[in-house]
């Protein structure tokens, strides 16, 4: 389920007490954590629903490596080509 505006331009997608973050960043979005695979159908629509496309992603952000936010990541890298960062 998509949450608009948790904070302005700030969007939470949450799916089985997970959580991943869509953030407006001017004209383009930046996602922050992948939550788990399941994420994967809910997030093309959400994007679409806040007026965006994969392509107008800028990057995926990890927070860290538990499987509950890197389970949409190497999918989003493969099929939109999303840059993906995760710390160091």
């Amino acid at each position: 389920m998509l949450f608009r505006d948790v904070a302005e331009g700030i969007h939470r997608l949450e799916l089985a007490h997970t959580n991943t973050y869509l953030v407006e960043t001017g004209d383009r979005l930046l996602v922050v954590d992948a939550g788990l695979p399941a994420v994967w159908p809910h997030l093309l629509p959400a994007v679409h629903d806040l007026g965006y496309s994969p392509d107008r992603v800028e990057a995926l952000l990890l927070t860290h490596g538990h499987f509950d936010h890197v389970g949409t990541a190497a999918r989003m890298h493969r099929e939109w080509g999303t840059r993906v960062r995760a710390p160091g």
